[in-house]
C-alpha cells in the first residue's frame, strides 16, 4: 500500500511564495530613511581635495543648486573649516578653507541639516558616520652624525 503525497506539495508553494515576498520587502529598506550612496574617496584623501557625496533621495531643490553655503551638513572631527554647494539635487561638494592636516585621521558625520530642506520626513540611520585620513608621514631618508 503506497499512497502519493502532494497535498503537503499543494501548500508549499504557496508558502514559499509568501516567505519569498516577506524576504524582499524586508530587505529593500525603509524609505523614510537617507543614505549615503558614495563618495569620491575612500581610506586616503589629498590635503587640496573637494568631497563629493552622492545620496540615495534628492535632498537640495533648484533655487539651492550651484551656490556656496556655510550650513554645517557634514560635521568633521577635527574641524574642518569650508563650504558646501549642491551640484544636483543629490549630490554635495564640501571645499575646505584650507588644506586639510598632514598625517590627520578625520570622522564627518551627516547632520540633520541634509533633510532640511526636502518635504519628506526623511531619518538619517545611526552607523553613516565614517573616517579618512589624509597621507601619512613616510620616513624617506636617515643620516647618522
Amino acid at each position: 500500500m503506497t499512497q502519493k503525497t502532494t497535498a503537503p506539495l499543494q501548500y508549499l508553494l504557496p508558502v514559499l511564495v509568501l516567505l519569498l515576498a516577506f524576504f524582499f520587502t524586508g530587505c529593500s529598506g525603509k524609505s523614510d530613511e537617507l543614505r549615503l550612496e558614495r563618495k569620491n574617496f575612500e581610506q586616503e584623501i589629498a590635503q587640496e581635495q573637494n568631497l563629493v557625496f552622492t545620496f540615495d533621495k534628492d535632498l537640495a531643490a533648484d533655487s539651492l543648486l550651484n551656490r556656496w553655503d556655510t550650513i554645517p551638513y557634514l560635521t568633521f572631527t577635527p574641524a574642518v573649516a569650508g563650504k558646501f554647494k549642491w551640484t544636483a539635487p543629490n549630490e554635495l561638494t564640501f571645499s575646505p578653507t584650507r588644506a586639510f592636516a598632514p598625517s590627520t585621521e578625520y570622522r564627518a558625520e551627516l547632520t540633520g541639516h541634509l533633510v532640511s530642506h526636502t518635504q519628506e520626513k526623511l531619518k538619517i540611520p545611526a552607523g553613516q558616520d565614517f573616517r579618512f585620513h589624509t597621507p601619512y608621514l613616510t620616513l624617506t631618508k636617515t643620516s647618522a652624525y
